[in-house]
């Protein structure tokens, strides 16, 4: 790389640790290669897998590039929603090189190097709005009804239990799984809703495209709170409601025992108290 110089993002981690954490892409020994002669930013920070961290860390910096002018090429960890977004955002096909997990083939980038680091939450907020400005501008409009108020069940881990589905069906709510959805239909959804209940998680991300003055309930179980969207939508003026697990004990013993990934329940009366307040019953 005559005349440029490679920044690591991420040099505390051994080449097993690298893959561990999901950090692309370590650089190995291969007697495959693939030559970038085109300035390339390298997009391969940790749980790229993850559609929020894609979302709220890689997209940020395509658009903060896209914004300065840049027109080199991407090199980024080949998914679903990687390929969708990009073409979304209006990024040409032959700007964007896409590595298969654990591919064993060594990039060489004889131009300049762009590794980002982690964003902050500051910094984050405009981008994303832009970005989801410019997705929402290039998605196809669909004739299809959506719901105005809707319940977003997570499959996973944290699982919302109890009576709460049935709580939201009273209300009037109707129910998807996004996996079962494409990424353009889960945006299409989240945007033509009035309100939304959704267990905190990957599927939260697309609250970033719900409209102006919509509602967005976040539920979370008490031992992992984290509103990783809440800045971000608050600069589009939706309203947001947090609902937390909660059994009256006060404990910090008792809370020890639950893990982040387990399911929780929220109490019926908050939540019935909070869909009466945005929905004005």
């Amino acid at each position: 790389m005559e005349g440029n110089m490679l920044k690591e993002s991420y040099t505390a981690f051994s080449y097993h640790e690298q893959f561990q954490h999901k950090m692309y892409f370590p650089l190995i020994r291969s007697k495959s290669h693939f030559s970038i002669s085109d300035d390339c930013c390298v997009i391969g920070m940790p749980w790229q897998q993850n559609y929020w961290h894609f979302v709220f860390d890689a997209i940020v910096y395509v658009m903060y590039l896209e914004s300065v002018g840049f027109t080199g090429k991407y090199l980024i960890l080949q998914s679903p929603f990687a390929e969708t977004y990009l073409r979304l955002l209006g990024i040409v096909e032959n700007r964007i090189i896409y590595v298969k997990e654990n591919e064993k083939r060594l990039y060489v980038l004889t131009g300049a190097v762009y590794i980002p680091l982690h964003p902050i939450d500051t910094v984050r907020a405009p981008y994303i709005l832009r970005g989801s400005e410019i997705i929402m501008k290039n998605l196809i409009a669909s004739e299809r009804c959506f719901p105005k108020y809707l319940y977003v069940e997570r499959i996973g881990s944290r699982k919302l239990k109890g009576c709460a589905k049935e709580i939201l069906k009273e209300y009037g709510f109707e129910s998807i799984v996004p996996e079962n959805l494409s990424i353009e239909e889960q945006i299409a959804y989240f945007h033509a809703a009035d309100v939304v209940v959704c267990p905190h998680g990957a599927n939260s991300t697309n609250s970033i495209f719900m409209k102006k003055d919509s509602v967005f309930i976040e539920c979370f179980g008490k031992s992992y709170i984290a509103p990783c969207c809440l800045s971000t939508i608050l600069c589009q003026n939706i309203k947001y409601r947090m609902l937390v697990e909660f059994n009256g004990l006060d404990c910090e013993k008792e809370h020890m025992r639950y893990q982040k990934s387990d399911d929780f329940e929220i109490s019926r009366n908050l939540l019935r108290i909070t869909l009466n307040e945005v929905m004005q019953k």
